[in-house]
């Protein structure tokens, strides 16, 4: 082995950065810089013939294709790979116009497919692919024409897309937004027995922050689809094996969500025997926006012991601070009240965020029936007593 090469590259980097730090450059922090020139290799890229042409003929379809297929804001497994290799984000597709939006924050950047009307006609389009960058003239990259009646159906466009979410879910099999992806485009197009065996994919391959989600989707898919209790089963024999303050929360939400409020309340209650409550995240946020939702549930359902008992132990985390103390200290004294016979209404404190398992999910859908969640603004949740 050359034991110079590790010294020489020792060298070109030092090199490197006293450049850096003596140039104008060097009041940048090094992030940035680092980030600027992360954008610049991709814009770079989608500069290339093998990465635009591709974009352009999927743009070109999804713009000829019926917009119903379509969600208003498509996520990066919607595009062609060598987009999704890029970090591609977002997406939107019109009749005459299509986005592929890059970056954020103070730079942003993407594919801009636009129709030539003047040089379309009635059998065929013509399609302008352009790179779009902040504070530059656009860049033409390709022009496109096909047929009009070029278009993907509800059978092949589903297809398509879901080839990118198997690709990323072999790629890394711990992926919970790719799984997530997956079931919520198979509910799109109405695949619900294919959307519920994807949800069994999951099991046992998630890391241990994410496993809660997969447990608890197919508990409720399991009743759906066997009998009532075998989820509860199924769900009670995981908490068990993982007992948290947070997997407890996690069975009080199923109960929640099948109208179980006495159940729902006596797993909360369990959940306050475990103290690994002060943490900064948790199954799906931190203990102070799981604790407070279940809290405003258990309010609402009557069971205001309960409620104070859970305000007090959400008192004491102090891993986050005080932004969720004074909405606490607010359930907890009209808890109290409560239970003196003055009934008090509380409204959700705006600083904390509602959990909810399945927002921007179309959990009723997987489902087959309605399915009681927070509304942020009323602070309700139908408990069903």
């Amino acid at each position: 082995m050359n034991k110079g090469i590790p010294v020489t590259i020792s060298v070109i980097v030092a090199g490197a950065l006293v450049l850096f730090a003596i140039s104008p450059f060097g009041r940048i922090p090094l992030s940035v810089f680092l980030s600027v020139l992360q954008i610049r290799r991709i814009e770079h890229r989608m500069q290339q013939k093998s990465v635009y042409v591709p974009v352009a003929n999927t743009l070109a379809l999804y713009c000829q294709s019926d917009s119903n297929l379509f969600p208003n804001t498509m996520g990066y497994m919607w595009f062609p790979k060598e987009v999704q290799e890029m970090g591609g984000e977002d997406g939107m597709v019109s009749s005459n116009a299509a986005f592929l939006i890059f970056g954020g924050g103070f730079y942003h950047y993407g594919y801009v497919l636009t129709l030539n009307e003047q040089r379309s006609d009635a059998i065929t389009n013509v399609w302008d692919l352009l790179l779009r960058r902040e504070g530059s003239a656009d860049l033409h990259l390709y022009t496109l024409s096909i047929p009009k009646t070029n278009a993907l159906s509800a059978d092949s466009l589903p297809q398509q897309v879901l080839a990118g979410y198997d690709e990323r879910i072999k790629h890394d099999p711990t992926d919970l937004q790719a799984y997530q992806g997956r079931i919520r485009l198979l509910l799109r197009f109405g695949k619900i027995a294919d959307a519920r065996a994807s949800c069994k994919t999951m099991l046992g391959k998630l890391t241990d922050e994410d496993a809660w989600w997969s447990y608890l989707v197919n508990a409720l898919v399991m009743d759906e689809e066997r009998s009532a209790g075998a989820g509860e089963a199924f769900l009670l024999d995981w908490v068990r094996q993982q007992p948290s303050f947070f997997s407890y929360l996690d069975l009080a939400y199923y109960y929640q969500l099948q109208k179980q409020p006495k159940q729902a309340v006596a797993a909360m209650l369990k959940a306050m025997d475990y103290n690994d409550c002060n943490g900064p995240t948790g199954h799906g946020c931190n203990a102070e926006c799981r604790g407070y939702t279940a809290a405003m549930y258990a309010h609402q359902c009557g069971e205001d012991a309960v409620v104070v008992k859970l305000c007090d132990k959400l008192l004491g985390v102090t891993i986050n601070g005080d932004y969720a103390k004074p909405g606490l200290r607010t359930l907890k004294s009209a808890a109290e009240k409560s239970q003196q016979g003055e009934r008090v209404q509380v409204s959700w404190d705006e600083r904390i965020l509602p959990f909810d398992a399945f927002q921007d999910f179309d959990i009723e859908k997987l489902l087959g029936r309605p399915v009681d969640r927070p509304h942020r603004d009323t602070g309700q949740f139908h408990p069903g007593l």
